[in-house]
């Protein structure tokens, strides 16, 4: 099952692993006066990627970029974090995965490694391998210029409502700079409807230096940031 960016994002179309998966329901946030903030855009993300030295975001199927060396970073404590594509081992740290990259698929589907021909146990010593734990896994198929305005009220109320609840949560893409960032910079304006999207921006540039957002998607936060 997979979530698309239509408006009501039915449940049907959620890809998640979860033993106690919930449903999310979607509420409103408070509406706020009207803030036209197209004008400041460029101005405010001219210096995105003044501390991000040589690193660009890799095409599709390329490797994994080498931001996050150590680990995901928490962006909003005590339990959101942020981070480049994981691996199982890694995902199973946390209770809710969301996974906003088209080409990023669910570690928790791929097929395990074949066994070692070299081993110290026969088959009958061997201690029965503990498979990860999976967590609740939430799957939206974005690309660099996915139309992603329609899914955000969900997301964020979806985020605010684990994130309550004391549910760890990572949020990614394939590399942790653009499509997730995006997403927590949308979710820093939802906490905070006061919030201009230049001061939510940077609330999370502060915690991870990587990210960068594209302009498409900017823009689609000023969009974002009228809805509040």
């Amino acid at each position: 099952m997979r979530w698309t960016n239509s408006d009501k994002l039915p449940e049907d179309d959620v890809s998640r692993k979860a033993s106690t998966a919930t449903t999310a329901t979607s509420t409103s946030p408070e509406t706020l006066t009207e803030i036209n903030e197209e004008d400041d855009v460029d101005n405010n993300v001219n210096n995105a990627d003044e501390d991000e030295d040589d690193f660009h975001e890799p095409r599709s199927g390329e490797p994994n970029s080498p931001a996050y060396p150590n680990g995901p970073l928490c962006i909003f404590d005590p339990n959101i974090y942020l981070f480049s594509e994981p691996d199982a081992a890694l995902a199973s740290q946390f209770d809710v995965v969301i996974n906003v990259a088209r080409e990023v698929s669910n570690p928790f589907l791929s097929p395990p490694s074949p066994p070692s021909p070299d081993t110290l146990f026969s088959p009958i010593d061997a201690p029965a391998p503990t498979p990860p734990k999976h967590p609740e896994y939430i799957h939206l198929p974005w690309d660099h210029n996915t139309l992603i305005l329609p899914s955000l009220p969900t997301l964020t109320t979806l985020l605010s409502s684990r994130s309550a609840a004391g549910k760890r949560i990572l949020v990614h893409c394939q590399c942790g700079v653009s499509r997730s960032a995006t997403l927590l910079i949308a979710y820093a304006m939802y906490r905070d409807p006061r919030k201009t999207m230049q001061e939510a921006y940077a609330e999370v540039k502060r915690r991870s230096r990587w990210i960068g957002p594209n302009m498409g998607l900017i823009y689609q936060l000023t969009d974002w940031k009228k809805q509040l």
